[in-house]
């Protein structure tokens, strides 16, 4: 459901930035078209009865907070913390700014990293994060989960 929100309603998690940074460039470019009057499409956020997580859209969040704006479109699904920090390891795959390699460890080592996720096998993985199935094979060897998938 989308709905114009208040933006510091929303909760910015570092567990559920995708990215390992953010590209300030980016947030500028976005925060001059925001004043230009440039439409983006929602920000992605879970709501789980009491907070509204953020897991989509942290460049356009700040892009807005950067051009001054009090609230921003939202889409607006039902879901716990942990729904929120699953759905986070997948985006960003197929628009925005590219993925960056450390983008891509980040997501798969979250998966890695938790005691329910890290049984996922590496297709699994691979297919949820878009990367490669050798690639999540050559991290789980990394940290010394390997599985043999």
């Amino acid at each position: 459901m989308n709905k114009v929100m208040n933006i510091g309603a929303l909760v910015m998690d570092e567990r559920l930035q995708s990215r390992t940074e953010i590209n300030e460039g980016t947030v500028s470019e976005y925060a001059e078209a925001i004043l230009e009057g440039a439409d983006f499409p929602p920000v992605l956020v879970y709501f789980d009865g009491i907070s509204y997580y953020l897991t989509d859209g942290y460049h356009r969040l700040l892009a807005h907070k950067r051009a001054q704006k009090v609230s921003i479109l939202c889409n607006v699904v039902q879901g716990t913390l942990r729904d929120a920090v699953f759905h986070s390891t997948g985006v960003n795959t197929d628009h925005g700014m590219r993925r960056t390699y450390a983008d891509k460890r980040k997501a798969v080592m979250t998966l890695l990293d938790d005691f329910e996720w890290e049984g996922m096998g590496n297709s699994q993985i691979a297919k949820h994060c878009r990367v490669s199935p050798s690639f999540v094979s050559d991290l789980r060897k990394g940290v010394g989960k390997d599985t043999g998938d």
